[in-house]
C-alpha cells in the first residue's frame, strides 16, 4: 500500500517538475523569438534608411536617423555592406543598359565623377559611421560576395570593372579604391 502512495507522490512531483520546466522553456523561447523579431525589424529599418540615403545622396539625414534609432554597430555595418552591394549591381546594370559606346563612356564618366566626389568628401570629413582605418577584411569580404554571385553577374562585374579602370586611365586619373578597400 505504501509503495502505491509513494508512486503517486513521485508522479505528482514529476508532473509538477515537467510543468515548471515546460513553462520556463516556453518563456525562454517566446522571449528569444521576440528578440530575433526586433533584430530583424531593426535591420530592415536601418537598411531602408541607408538605401534612401544612397538614392537621394543625403547622407547627413541618414546618419541622424541611424544615430537616433540606437542601432548597434554590427547591424549598421551589415546594412551598409548590403547597400554597397546593391549600389554596385545598380551601376553595373546601368552600364549594360546603355546601348552605344558613347552612352557607355558617358555613363562611366558620371560614375567616375561620383566616385571622385565621394573620395574628396571622405578625405576632408570622414562620417562618424565609417571607421578612420577600414578593416582589412573589407576587400576580402567584397571578393567573397562577388565569388558567390552567379556566373553571369561575375562576368558583368568583371567587364564593368575593366571598362571603369580603362576609362580612368584614359582620363589620366589614379585608381579609385572602393569603400570596402
Amino acid at each position: 500500500m505504501r509503495s502505491i502512495g509513494n508512486r503517486k507522490s513521485w508522479l505528482r512531483v514529476g508532473v509538477v517538475v515537467v510543468l515548471v520546466l515546460g513553462t520556463f522553456e516556453a518563456i525562454y523561447w517566446s522571449r528569444r523569438i521576440a528578440q530575433e523579431r526586433r533584430e530583424v525589424e531593426a535591420e530592415d529599418r536601418v537598411a531602408k534608411i541607408i538605401a534612401q540615403a544612397a538614392d537621394t545622396k543625403n547622407y547627413n539625414r541618414a546618419r541622424e536617423q541611424v544615430v537616433a534609432g540606437h542601432f548597434d554597430l554590427s547591424t549598421i555595418k551589415r546594412a551598409i555592406t548590403d547597400e554597397i552591394h546593391r549600389q554596385t549591381m545598380k551601376r553595373v546594370d546601368g552600364y549594360f543598359d546603355q546601348r552605344t559606346d558613347a552612352q557607355r563612356t558617358a555613363y562611366l564618366d558620371s560614375v567616375i565623377d561620383e566616385a571622385v566626389a565621394y573620395q574628396k568628401l571622405t578625405a576632408t570629413s570622414r562620417p562618424t559611421l565609417v571607421p578612420a582605418n577600414p578593416t582589412p577584411q573589407g576587400k576580402g569580404s567584397f571578393f567573397a560576395w562577388v565569388s558567390q554571385q552567379p556566373a553571369v553577374s561575375r562576368a558583368r562585374l568583371s567587364e564593368f570593372g575593366a571598362a571603369f579602370n580603362a576609362r580612368l586611365t584614359q582620363r589620366g586619373l589614379p585608381r579609385i579604391e572602393g569603400p570596402l578597400q
